[in-house]
């Protein structure tokens, strides 16, 4: 299943990141969507397998999609708990929780170097998917539209953090939207 192995992944990533940033705090959701996506894989066994015996990139296009999302989704999870902190900042009731994790400002760096890594992920993503589907009927247009549009939406954001500090809640607004794109961009047919 999909959805379990780009889980899988997530944590795999974000127990090697534990070594190098302060990401504990993503425990909170990475370890519940996993032992969920366990579950559904158990109820929901599939056996749909991507034939790419074919066209070789397709492979090496599946894998990049596989590493991308899993690291957009961890984008995702810093992007919420940053959110939450930044939220609950100003009301004591939550300090017991929050007070803990590392200061907003490193959170929020660290979410733009997990962003930039997602980015460049996704760079690569839609660079093989011309390679891996420049034979097919067209129907994978709609779907590069998407990307290509998330791209965009997450360049604009990485140059206006680094060149305007743009950060907070326009950095929120940009995220989400990309995320959608990129939602938009696999299940759009």
């Amino acid at each position: 299943n999909l959805i379990s192995q780009i889980f899988w992944l997530v944590a795999v990533v974000w127990l090697g990141a534990i070594s190098f940033y302060p990401l504990e705090n993503l425990a909170f959701i990475v370890c519940p969507l996993n032992l969920a996506s366990i579950v559904l894989v158990l109820i929901f066994p599939t056996a749909r397998i991507v034939n790419t015996s074919e066209n070789p990139a397709q492979l090496l296009h599946v894998i990049l999609f596989i590493i991308s999302a899993s690291l957009f989704f961890l984008t995702l999870f810093q992007l919420a708990i940053t959110y939450l902190q930044h939220y609950f900042l100003k009301r004591p009731l939550w300090l017991n929780i929050f007070g803990n994790f590392p200061a907003l400002e490193q959170m929020e760096n660290i979410l733009f170097q997990i962003l930039n890594i997602s980015f460049l992920f996704l760079t690569l993503l839609i660079l093989s998917s011309f390679f891996a589907f420049n034979n097919v009927d067209g129907s994978y247009l709609k779907h590069i539209f998407f990307g290509i549009l998330a791209w965009f939406i997450y360049l604009t954001l990485i140059l206006g953090h680094y060149l305007f500090r743009w950060r907070g809640k326009r950095a929120l607004g940009l995220i989400l939207l990309g995320f959608i794109m990129l939602i938009l961009c696999y299940f759009v047919y």
